[in-house]
């Protein structure tokens, strides 16, 4: 079981940092800067963000990710990538819930109101409308 102030966003590993900021920056300069452009996007000829968050649709509330999976691939060419979420209902019972990222989860990961989709939307192509 992972901490919940860890999969919340809220500690931060210092060896991480390192890893990402200078020994990328150092040996492959400008590769670090080009990353983040792609995934914010390069301005409004480009349609912005490649990387979206969008909230789960009311009709797959309840479903399985996989079935999200398939609909979002097939009907509307996004890549699903994770989900940020909080605790289910059931399962948090002290009053605070923590939200936090769960990437790639399994096909069977059940859907709730409130959890949000990161996904990458192809470049230069039609954005979903919410």
């Amino acid at each position: 079981q992972a901490n919940v102030y860890y999969c919340a966003g809220r500690v931060v590993v210092p060896s991480l940092m390192d890893t990402y900021l200078a020994c990328q920056w150092m040996f492959n300069n400008g590769v670090f800067n080009e990353v983040l452009l792609e995934l914010v996007g390069g301005g409004p000829d480009t349609g912005g963000s490649l990387l979206r968050q969008i909230p789960v649709p009311s009709a797959f509330v309840g479903y399985r990710y996989r079935q999200l999976t398939r609909y979002l691939i097939t009907q509307r060419h996004l890549i699903p990538l994770g989900l940020y979420r909080s605790k289910p209902p059931l399962e948090s019972a002290s009053g605070g819930r923590l939200k936090y990222v769960h990437t790639n989860p399994d096909g069977s990961t059940r859907l709730y109101a409130g959890d949000l989709i990161f996904v990458l939307r192809e470049y230069g192509g039609s954005w979903m409308e919410n």
